[in-house]
Order: C-alpha cells, then structure tokens, then sequence
C-alpha cells in the first residue's frame, strides 16, 4: 500500500480484512442455516428425539446471545483484531469437532464451542471491517458486510453444499459442519 492509502485513514490490508470478515459472516450464517436442513439426518444418525435435537440449535443460539456482548467488552480490553481471529478459530475447532462427534454429547458440545466462537464474529466483524477504510467509506463497506449477510441467508448455496455432500454418502450429518474448518485456517494465516 502507498502512503496516499494511510494518509487517508485507509488500512494498508483493508481488502483482506473486507475479505475476511465477509468469509466469516457468510460461514457463520451458513452454519446455521445447515444444521437446520440436517437436523432429521441428525436424529436418525444418532438416534435422538425431538427434545435432544432442540438442543442443538437451542443451545448453540443462547451462548451465541451471551457471548456477543462479552465480546465488545473483552475487545475494548484486548483488542477486536486479536479476538476476532480467537473467536473464528474457535468456531472452525467447534466445526472440526462436530465432523469427528459420534455421539449427541459430544455433538452437543461441539454447537457450544461453535457459539463461543462465532458469537466474535458479527460485532468484531463489523468494527475490524469499519475502522480498516477510511471514514468515508465506512458506509459502503458496512452495506457490503450487511450484504454478506443478507445474501447467506438468500443464497442456494448451503443447500447446494448439503445436496452434494448427500450425493456423496458417508457423511453423517453432523460431519458436514467441517465446512467451516478451512476458515479458520485462513482466519489463522491471514490474522
């Protein structure tokens, strides 16, 4: 980057971290929308009623509401940049963790340890994406961010993933959560 870049408020890796954010909010939107496609497989495969099978999303939902504001706090302690990456590296592990579950515990903890992480991801998203332009271009780049989101939602691209990972076989549902793992990679080496 130039100084002219710096000078006028810009981050020297604005892009990257548009580019980031933007990827985290989309996996973190999809996530959601996956588990809620495959929870009847869920069920089937680990054998599991209506009442366990809340809880996957329920929990998953409650310690992502509590833990989003805990994470403005902790970031104007240490930093939205730091706890950013924490929280999509802890979200992808809950992901890893989730392909590997055999077991509704285990699965079950595997959606908590996804909250914990992806609960980072909004807010921080928002901040480290606004404070890398420039005052100006603040506006934009919150409506491309807002977009993202808007678009994850719209998208027929988590049911074109699940369709294809079902015409794959051999993947029990909770397995198709590694989808989000190759974020966190990313989030680790661009971070």
């Amino acid at each position: 980057m130039d100084q002219q870049e710096i000078a006028e408020g810009r981050s020297p890796n604005a892009s990257g971290v548009l580019l980031v954010v933007c990827a985290a909010l989309f996996f973190g939107v999809l996530n959601s929308s996956v588990v809620g496609v495959i929870l009847p497989e869920i069920a089937a495969d680990l054998s599991i009623g209506p009442g366990q099978l809340s809880w996957l999303m329920t929990g998953f939902l409650l310690v992502y509401a509590i833990a989003i504001p805990l994470y403005g706090r902790l970031a104007d302690l240490y930093g939205a940049k730091l706890l950013f990456s924490v929280g999509v590296d802890v979200f992808a592990a809950g992901s890893l963790m989730s392909a590997v579950s055999d077991n509704y515990s285990i699965l079950l903890a595997s959606r908590i340890v996804q909250a914990v992480g992806g609960a980072a991801v909004p807010g921080l998203g928002m901040t480290s994406a606004s404070r890398a332009y420039s005052p100006e271009d603040r506006g934009k780049i919150l409506g491309v961010v807002a977009g993202t989101i808007g678009g994850s939602h719209r998208t027929a691209f988590g049911r074109g993933i699940i369709s294809i990972l079902r015409m794959a076989g051999g993947l029990r549902g909770q397995r198709r959560s590694c989808i989000n793992y190759p974020l966190g990679i990313q989030s680790t080496n661009s971070g």
